[in-house]
C-alpha cells in the first residue's frame, strides 16, 4: 500500500462500493415511502362518521353501488347507502338514491345546488349529469327541453328563472346557473338569519315593555291590548292602526311609556 501522510491510508474500492449502494437503497426505500403515504390520501367516511383509509375501488352493481376499501384478506366492502363520502385520486364521491337504486356519484361542482356525475346505462364513464339540492330533490340535466326543466327547478331564485327562460343562460353556462343559484340562496338564507334575529329582539322588547305596563297599574283592557299586540308581532302578523292608537290612547297619563311605545312601534312597521 502506497505512503500516506500523518497514518491515512485510501479506502478500499469495494468499500466505496458498498457505501454507494446503501445509499441508493436508502433513497429508493424513503421514495417508496412518500409514495405509498401520498396513495393513503384516498379515504371514505362512513354513514357512522368513521373514516377508513385505503386503496379504494368502486363497484357498480344493478341497482346498489359498493365501495370497496383495501385488497386480497384485507379488503372491507361498504353498500353505498353506507358511506357518507368517498374521495379517491383527489375526487369525491357520495351516495344518491336515483331511478330506485344505490349510485356512487362524482361530485362536479358543491353547494347547496351541486352538480353530480353518474354512470349512464352499460357504460364506465361518468357521462351523466344530475343537479341536487341539499334538500334531497334532484333531476337529471337534460338536452331537449333544457329550458322548461331546469328553470322549473330552480324556481327559488326567480332571476336564474328568468335568465334561463329567456335564453340569457342556457345548458353551456350550467356553471354558471349553479353558481348565480347558490349565490341567491345564500343571500336569502343570510337575510332571513338577519331577520330572525331582530324579530327575536323586538318580541323581547315588547315583552320587557309589557312587565313595565303591568308594573305601572295601567289599565286591564291596555294591558290586553298590548297583549294582543304582542301575541301579532309572534306571529309575524299585520298590527292594526285602531289597536295601536287604542293602546297609545291608554297611556296619555304615562308620557314616558308612551314615549317608549313610540319607539317600539317604530320598529314594528319597519
Amino acid at each position: 500500500m502506497p505512503y500516506a501522510p500523518h497514518g491515512i491510508y485510501p479506502q478500499p474500492l469495494y468499500l466505496t462500493k458498498i457505501r454507494l449502494v446503501k445509499k441508493y437503497m436508502l433513497a429508493s426505500a424513503l421514495c417508496l415511502a412518500w409514495v405509498g403515504a401520498a396513495a393513503q390520501t384516498d379515504y371514505a367516511i362512513t354513514a357512522k362518521g368513521d373514516t377508513v383509509r385505503g386503496d379504494l375501488k368502486l363497484l357498480s352493481y344493478d341497482l346498489l353501488d359498493r365501495l370497496q376499501v383495501g385488497s386480497g384478506r384485507d379488503k372491507i366492502l361498504f353498500k353505498a347507502f353506507e358511506v357518507r363520502e368517498a374521495v379517491l385520486d383527489n375526487e369525491r364521491y357520495r351516495p344518491v338514491l336515483w331511478d330506485n337504486a344505490y349510485r356512487l356519484m362524482k361530485v362536479i361542482k358543491d353547494g347547496y345546488l351541486s352538480m353530480l356525475a353518474f354512470r349512464l346505462p352499460n357504460q364506465t364513464m361518468f357521462d351523466g349529469r344530475m343537479l341536487m339540492k341539499k334538500d334531497g330533490s334532484k333531476v337529471e340535466l337534460p338536452n331537449l327541453a333544457f329550458k322548461k326543466i331546469v328553470a322549473s327547478f330552480v324556481t327559488e331564485c326567480e332571476s336564474v328563472e328568468t335568465k334561463i327562460k329567456d335564453g340569457t343562460l342556457g345548458r353551456k353556462d350550467i356553471d354558471a346557473i349553479i353558481d348565480e343559484f347558490n349565490e341567491c340562496i345564500a343571500g336569502r338564507t343570510a337575510l332571513a338569519k338577519r331577520e330572525a334575529r331582530v324579530d327575536i329582539s323586538l318580541v323581547d322588547q315588547l315583552a320587557a315593555f309589557q312587565k313595565q305596563v303591568e308594573t305601572a297599574a295601567v289599565a286591564k283592557d291596555a294591558q290586553d291590548m298590548l297583549a294582543d299586540i304582542l301575541d301579532k308581532v309572534k306571529q309575524k302578523g299585520e298590527v292594526p292602526n285602531y289597536l295601536v292608537e287604542a293602546f297609545r290612547s291608554s297611556l296619555a297619563a304615562q308620557p314616558a311609556l308612551q314615549t317608549q311605545w313610540d319607539a317600539l312601534y317604530a320598529k314594528i312597521k319597519k
